[in-house]
């Protein structure tokens, strides 16, 4: 008898089979190589509900497993309308995130990987494009995309800034090691902003993380206006609905900070961030411009810093984009990119 093939690929294309493999699912995250908020399934199910159920959109989630049965490596994806144009795209929030597979740690990566792609392509139908928003450059899918030298247009570089927390044995090492001019000037933020009458520093529950949810997107939006810019998925609303719905959760939802610094009741800046094992995911920030000049945004993320190494965690993950204060913060960062990769 011939020996069992070490992996097999199936996919699920109903919504209700993505539903009952929830517990599987779970267990495949909590044993990931590198879990990301964005990859539970509660994220990836109200992804569906909120953001691309519709009759004209598919769902295609793709599994593979070993030759026991195990799931050792997931995919979701959606094939939708762009441009009148077939495309797929990976199951998301319909909002700016990071996206990518999930996989247990395995020297076969790579070939679980290049095995996925192909049942992707396969299953594809006329899509002849993987719209792909913002990924890693050490992710195995694209790796593999590249092995198998499947044409891809990167639209876009972005530098992901993070904090190696287990470098400094402590905040206030690590804070030693930031440039001269950082330092003095944090500190003379921080001391202006604790003579304010009613400062605060918090880390919000309840009905008070959402209105610093709600505050942090409407500021957003204000910024968006007064700059003559646009954003559909925060000028539309689809974050403060996605957001709210997740945390509004009881199950498979990370340790969250939602983090304000206020005077009075007023709400000066916001985060919010993710929890997953020891790492630290930064998610938004916002911050009022009144207050602008006491650098609120910087100041509260050194803030979180300091609580990141008071709770033993090992990275801080600045999120993905352009902004420079960011990087002065450390000396580590990798490459993200938004691409097209085309699958026929």
């Amino acid at each position: 008898m011939p020996a069992a093939a070490p992996f097999t690929a199936t996919v699920l294309r109903r919504y209700e089979d993505f539903l009952a493999l929830e517990a599987e699912w779970r267990a495949l995250f909590d044993a990931a190589e590198r879990p990301s908020t964005y990859q539970r399934h509660r994220w990836l199910r109200l992804g569906w509900e909120l953001a691309w159920r519709s009759p004209l959109n598919r769902l295609r989630v793709i599994l593979i497993r070993d030759a026991s049965g195990q799931l050792v490596m997931a995919g979701a994806f959606v094939i939708y309308f762009y441009r009148l144009v077939p495309t797929v795209a990976f199951l998301n929030s319909g909002t700016p995130q990071s996206e990518d597979v999930l996989w247990r740690p395995s020297p076969d990566t790579a070939a679980q990987a290049a095995l996925l792609l192909d049942t992707l392509v396969r299953v594809g139908g006329l899509a002849p494009m993987l719209r792909v928003l913002r990924i890693r450059d050490d992710s195995p899918f694209k790796a593999a995309a590249i092995s198998r030298g499947l044409r891809r247009t990167v639209k876009e570089k972005l530098a992901s800034p993070y904090l190696r927390l287990g470098d400094h044995p402590d905040y206030e090492s690590y804070f030693e090691t930031l440039s001269h001019n950082i330092r003095v000037d944090h500190r003379r933020r921080l001391r202006r902003l604790d003579e304010m009458p009613g400062f605060a520093y918090r880390h919000e529950t309840g009905e008070a993380a959402r209105e610093a949810l709600r505050w942090s997107f409407d500021t957003k939006r204000e910024w968006l206006i007064k700059r003559g810019r646009s954003a559909r998925w925060l000028t539309n609303g689809q974050i403060d609905r996605f957001l709210l719905a997740y945390l509004d959760g009881s199950d498979d939802v990370p340790e969250t900070w939602v983090a304000t610094f206020r005077v009075g009741d007023r709400i000066i800046a916001s985060t919010i961030s993710f929890i997953e094992r020891d790492q630290v995911i930064f998610c938004k920030i916002a911050h009022d411009p009144d207050y602008g000049k006491h650098s609120p945004g910087r100041t509260l993320t050194l803030r979180e810093i300091k609580q990141a190494y008071g709770r033993g965690l090992a990275e801080f993950d600045f999120g993905q984009g352009t902004v420079e204060w960011k990087r002065r913060l450390t000396i580590s960062e990798r490459l993200v990119t938004s691409e097209r990769i085309w699958l026929r």
